[in-house]
């Protein structure tokens, strides 16, 4: 199919079709959670009746749950099948469709991968790269290595660091706290600086592990605020905000079910 560029077809969805992969990992993953030696994916193809296939692929996490977000996908794609392939629309019918099932979730990750795709036939239909058909501009995007650096044993934690800034010429790196004491999660980042020096920056995550009490304390010591952290705060406040609103209504349940007992 040829098109002229940043010209957009009609393009109609045909099939879709997904593929569950293992990709082994050059390092074992060691989390709170468990030990990881390879990694679920996801490979989603959607193909148009015109010839255009558009891709992306998921990160499910849990292998179990590939079979589940395999069957929401191909449940979705019966929904959308012989229709114009409008990434808006299909993602507001899915989200209507799925509403019920909760808006999280595998629901969402289903949900996601599909729309990608059609993200990416669209953009290749247009024959422009997709930042360029969603109004932006292509060029460079600040990267950080985080393929490694979990709760490893703290002595391979210094060649570890530096082998992450060797790989790509990385300006920043990231490292996993978490660890049983606040003490081995502040040797843990020493030993990290000690290897890359103050040229490199360093990003903590506390895997969602800690109350917010001992994730600012480590925070503060390393002279950084993590993302972990900032999520974790700003949750805790979204949420004492909705306390009252949930008092609000306690209270007001009583007077309701009488109003509906009277009806």
């Amino acid at each position: 199919m040829t098109v002229q560029k940043g010209a957009i077809p009609k393009l109609t969805l045909e099939s879709v079709r997904v593929r569950a992969v293992e990709v082994p990992l050059r390092r074992p993953i060691v989390a709170k959670v468990g030990v990881y030696s390879s990694w679920p994916m996801m490979l989603i193809d959607v193909t148009t009746r015109e010839g255009i296939v558009g891709r992306s692929y998921l990160e499910p996490y849990v292998k179990k749950s590939i079979k589940s977000i395999a069957q929401l996908t191909q449940d979705l794609a019966d929904l959308f099948k012989d229709k114009p392939l409008a990434p808006l629309d299909c993602y507001r019918d899915a989200m209507r469709v799925m509403h019920l099932n909760g808006r999280e979730g595998m629901t969402l990750i289903a949900i996601a991968g599909l729309d990608m795709a059609i993200w990416d036939a669209l953009a290749k239909a247009a024959n422009l790269p997709l930042a360029a058909l969603l109004g932006g501009t292509t060029g460079k995007v600040r990267a950080y290595n985080t393929n490694g650096l979990w709760l490893v044993p703290l002595e391979q934690v210094p060649h570890e660091a530096e082998e992450l800034v060797e790989q790509g010429g990385f300006k920043a790196i990231k490292l996993r706290l978490g660890r049983a004491t606040l003490k081995e999660d502040l040797a843990t980042i020493a030993a990290a600086r000690s290897a890359v020096g103050e040229r490199v920056e360093l990003m903590c995550d506390f895997q969602s592990g800690l109350e917010l009490r001992r994730s600012a304390a480590a925070a503060a010591c390393a002279g950084r605020s993590g993302p972990e952290l900032v999520r974790r705060a700003d949750r805790l406040r979204r949420l004492r905000r909705l306390r009252p609103a949930r008092a609000r209504a306690q209270d007001a349940a009583p007077d309701r079910r009488k109003h509906l007992r009277s009806a």
